[in-house]
């Protein structure tokens, strides 16, 4: 039986293992040395809460679905009705294709405009950033309806745009046909290979 997310590729570096799905394209699992660094998912489940997933073209959400461009206006199905929004983009349940790549490769950080460390318990994780990165939302589950799963991770949400940007304008980029925009980020779970 097929997963609910699809394929499952693997990247791995060391004791690094990453899980990355077809549907939504989507970062399922990241562990060291088999100690769970991500609030993932099981290959037979389906994603929640938009766990590792690409927001793609919008992160957050657009208020009432509706925004207008070039003089157009349009109206998104809403993808959470309870908050009348249109949520996280258009691509977290259509599937990717995998074009090339190695299953061992190092992560690699560039040059970028910041970084920040959360710390607690000698545990730490650092986030870093470049600057096509200017907003980055810490999302803590608190009111997530699975009591369970509260406080049990933090949801890093490095955006290019402010929240509601298709109707605010605040950090939107626009692209021409052929354009290309790259973007990188990266997490430092803070755990060194061979203390797991």
């Amino acid at each position: 039986m097929a997963a609910p997310s699809g394929n499952q590729h693997q990247i791995r570096h060391g004791e690094q293992l990453v899980e990355i799905t077809e549907v939504g394209a989507g970062l399922r699992s990241y562990t060291v040395g088999g100690r769970r660094i991500l609030d993932g998912y099981g290959p037979q489940e389906r994603c929640t809460g938009a766990r590792g997933h690409s927001m793609i073209p919008w992160p957050n959400r657009i208020r009432g679905g509706r925004y207008t461009w070039a003089g157009t206006a349009f109206q998104l199905d809403l993808s959470e009705p309870e908050k009348l929004g249109a949520i996280h983009g258009l691509t977290r349940w259509v599937p990717w294709r995998y074009l090339e790549g190695t299953a061992e490769a190092p992560a690699t950080p560039t040059a970028g405009r910041g970084s920040g460390s959360l710390r607690t318990g000698g545990a730490a994780v650092t986030l870093w950033v470049d600057d096509a990165y200017p907003y980055v939302e810490i999302f803590t589950g608190d009111t997530l309806p699975e009591a369970d799963r509260r406080r049990t991770g933090l949801g890093v949400e490095p955006m290019t745009c402010a929240p509601d940007a298709f109707n605010s304008g605040e950090g939107l980029i626009t692209l021409e046909p052929g354009q290309t925009h790259e973007a990188r980020w990266g997490i430092d779970p803070g755990v060194k290979e061979g203390e797991v």
